[in-house]
């Protein structure tokens, strides 16, 4: 099969390098050079094919280039005759063709041996420096032996104490057993090892007693094995050793045994070894484990595909995420199977990058989109190291694959957003701009552009200097630095000239901060208020008209109210007191009855003056205050269904006249929205001062408040806003907690003037946003 694909492979690249030089032919050579044959392009289409593709591939473009030469001998398309000289040129193509061909592949194989060469040369010095490092050492291994030759009889009489202190300078205790005595000869190290006294007596039994639960058959087996003549006598063991305080040691106990006699007489005769204490190096090798077991998870588990090669590039091993990112399993990863998971479009890339990264020995990232088990395309991003062999040479790569369609889509979102705001900036009413520290401009938008006749070409690095007169020019570059200064947003209203003369503009300037903290810019979004100016100036003529009108209908309320008191009820009342002072001498019971009727029809004329009166002008507003006139409201007949609480402070006092006026017509007009809209009868009133304000709240708990849609009609609720907002306070009406209505009203407790749309924009400096 793979010689399939390599036979296949060569053939394209003879076929695709063909197509190349014909294609040069045509619109190069013949065009340009007026070049017609084609024995020149075709030997170059074998050189590229031999180059690329090796032997194959250039023997392929010959058969390919020979075939069109003969094919096209004529100018046409057909298999003439040949003439004896195109004959000629064909076979000194075709001789000429293999002669290149057989050279370029010489020259690859060439390289190739050299390459090799090179690395066995490579390896022969490296393996000449070990044997003479190895025939160094048995030279000296030879004059140390003969030196312990000399020294024989005298390391015969110190061997055992030099081997004891060899022991324990070692840390190696040294054990002795004899099977028939059953006699233990223990080094104070080894006995120490065990967790014994170093004076103690071993025995099997102690000695067994002293290893760790589960590993005593073990050991007690091993020993067995060892004593056993038909074995070898070799003992080695690794067992746990329980010492006090729940401590447990790791030893390694080697030794051999000695028999004599032959056959079924053969018998242990002695065993003598060594134990040492291995617990560091089990600790080791438990760390060991555990990094390569959480190396292992981490490769299986980790959010990331990963991924190993051979130094050519093939690969050896990818994770679960790996796999699970493409839907493939292992085995179609390996080798070059890898590539059929790459998108069509960027696999001929990504496959060229990667050779040339293997061919050079570098580390290679590339991002590129793979074909995922869903079916749809993921774009990642791969890594890839390289990883040494304690020679230094490339053992291979290691990487990790990372899916990144997550973050191409936040940066397609990104970009998305940056054209969005750029609309929205270029389409909006408003003019943005943004200036550097020094004030000079970095970006404009086109509502910029079209006020002040610029282009953003024009005005970039330019300054308001050199746009405008002197005196604007030093209140916006003052504004300007009050943003820079503080690194805080504000608010200010400036006047610019246009063409048509000043315009106004509300301008809300921010600082741009850096990392550090420092603001290096100062944008703004200013917008033409120059209309609403003029609205404003009509709109506080209307509402001083509108106070005005309030204040002539409040005078001609008090003058009809006294009118009518002074009058019609005067009248009414005298008439009622002639009558009530006649109505004893009369005889008549006729007349009497006549009389009576006609005095209660007085005294009915007379309470409803008087409840006019309190409706056009509470009198007793003036002689009492506001709150005898607001407990007289209360007390009205009109009203007598609601249970209405009156909190009143009894410290508030007599106020300005035109506060009470306002405190008492709100109060009337809520509890008569309270009798008319609320379906409730309890109504609580409280009033109060707080600080050098007057505080007022009237609740209901009826069926709340629905601000309508449109305010035609409410003439109601605009009264109780405009009449609390000409006194220098607000009203405001909201659904109370708990349900219905609540109207808070707070007014100042002495009279004071109202701040004019004029007054507000002759302040001067910005407002903090």
């Amino acid at each position: 099969m793979n010689d399939f694909r390599c036979t296949f492979r060569a053939f394209i690249v003879a076929v695709l390098a063909t197509i190349l030089m014909a294609v040069v032919r045509r619109f190069i050579f013949v065009p340009v050079f007026e070049f017609t044959p084609p024995i020149v392009p075709a030997l170059l289409a074998v050189m590229m094919a031999g180059w690329l593709g090796g032997l194959r591939s250039g023997l392929f473009a010959i058969v390919l280039n020979a075939g069109s030469i003969w094919f096209l001998s004529n100018g046409e398309a057909g298999f003439p005759l040949l003439s004896m000289a195109r004959q000629f040129r064909l076979v000194m193509f075709v001789l000429t063709g293999g002669l290149v061909t057989w050279g370029i592949e010489s020259l690859r194989s060439a390289r190739q041996r050299l390459e090799d060469r090179q690395r066995e040369l490579e390896q022969e010095v490296a393996e000449r420096r070990r044997v003479d490092a190895s025939e160094r050492e048995q030279r000296e291994r030879l004059a140390a032996e003969m030196r312990r030759r000399e020294d024989a009889e005298h390391e015969l009489r110190e061997r055992e104490e030099t081997l004891r202190v060899a022991a324990e300078s070692g840390d190696i205790g040294i054990w002795d057993f004899n099977p028939r005595t059953g006699e233990h000869k223990w080094s104070a190290r080894s006995k120490t090892m065990l967790g014994l006294p170093p004076d103690a007596e071993v025995t099997t039994e102690s000695f067994l007693g002293q290893v760790y639960p589960e590993d005593r058959e073990r050991v007690y087996q091993a020993v067995l094995a060892a004593l056993d003549p038909s074995g070898g006598g070799k003992y080695e063991v690794e067992y746990r050793v329980a010492w006090g305080e729940g401590m447990v040691r790791w030893m390694l106990a080697r030794g051999q045994a000695t028999f004599e006699g032959t056959g079924s007489s053969r018998r242990a005769t002695r065993g003598i070894g060594t134990v040492i204490d291995i617990t560091e190096r089990k600790r080791s090798e438990e760390t060991l484990r555990q990094a390569e077991e959480r190396f292992r998870k981490l490769a299986t588990y980790a959010p990331v595909g990963i991924f190993q090669t051979d130094a050519q590039g093939r690969c050896l091993f990818v994770n679960d995420t790996w796999c699970n990112l493409v839907g493939a399993r292992l085995e179609d990863a390996l080798g070059d199977g890898w590539q059929r998971f790459v998108h069509p479009d960027d696999r001929r890339r990504i496959v060229a990058e990667w050779r040339d990264a293997t061919t050079e020995r570098r580390n290679q990232v590339s991002e590129f989109r793979v074909r995922a088990k869903d079916g749809g395309d993921r774009w990642v991003v791969a890594s890839a190291s390289i990883m040494l062999d304690p020679t230094g040479a490339v053992s291979g790569y290691v990487g990790t694959v990372v899916d990144m369609t997550e973050r191409k889509a936040i940066e397609d979102s990104i970009r998305a957003s940056e054209l969005r705001l750029q609309a929205i900036m270029d389409n909006t009413s408003a003019v943005i701009y943004l200036k550097d520290a020094q004030g000079r401009y970095l970006m404009v938008n086109r509502r910029y552009e079209e006020l002040f006749h610029v282009t953003q070409q024009q005005i970039i690095g330019r300054t308001d200097a050199d746009l405008f007169p002197d005196d604007i020019v030093a209140k916006l570059q003052a504004n300007d630095r009050q943003v820079r200064d503080t690194g805080q947003a504000f608010e200010f209203e400036e006047v610019v000239p246009h063409t048509d003369g000043l315009h106004t503009y509300v301008s809300v300037k921010f600082p741009i901060i850096d990392r550090a903290g420092v603001c290096n810019a100062v944008g703004g979004v200013s917008t033409d208020i120059s209309d609403r100016k003029r609205a404003a100036v009509a709109l506080e003529e209307e509402q001083e008209m509108l106070r005005h009108i309030i204040e002539v209908q409040d005078h001609e309320r008090q003058l009809v109210a006294y009118e009518i008191h002074d009058g019609l009820v005067q009248y009414a009342t005298g008439a009622l007191m002639q009558l009530e002072s006649i109505q004893g001498r009369v005889q008549s019971p006729v007349l009497a009855e006549e009389i009576e009727s006609i005095v209660g029809v007085l005294r009915k004329t007379v309470d409803e003056g008087r409840r006019i009166i309190n409706d056009i002008h509470a009198t007793v507003l003036d002689d009492c205050g506001v709150v005898a006139a607001v407990r007289q409201l209360i007390a009205d007949d009109e009203r007598a269904h609601l249970r209405v609480e009156f909190v009143p402070d009894e410290m508030l006092g007599r106020m300005a006249p035109k506060i009470e006026q306002a405190v008492y017509r709100i109060t009337q007009e809520a509890l008569t929205n309270a009798y008319k809209h609320s379906r409730c009868n309890r109504v609580r009133i409280e009033l109060s001062r707080r600080n050098d304000c007057v505080h007022l709240e009237v609740r209901d708990w009826g069926v709340g408040f629905t601000p309508p849609a449109r305010p035609t009609g409410v003439h109601g609720l605009r009264g109780m806003t405009e009449r609390a907002r000409i006194a220098g306070g607000q009203c405001t009406v909201t659904n109370a907690a708990g349900g219905g209505t609540q109207v808070i009203v707070d007014l100042p407790y002495a009279e004071r003037a109202i701040d004019s749309v004029e007054d507000v924009a002759a302040r001067n400096g910005g407002t903090k946003v």
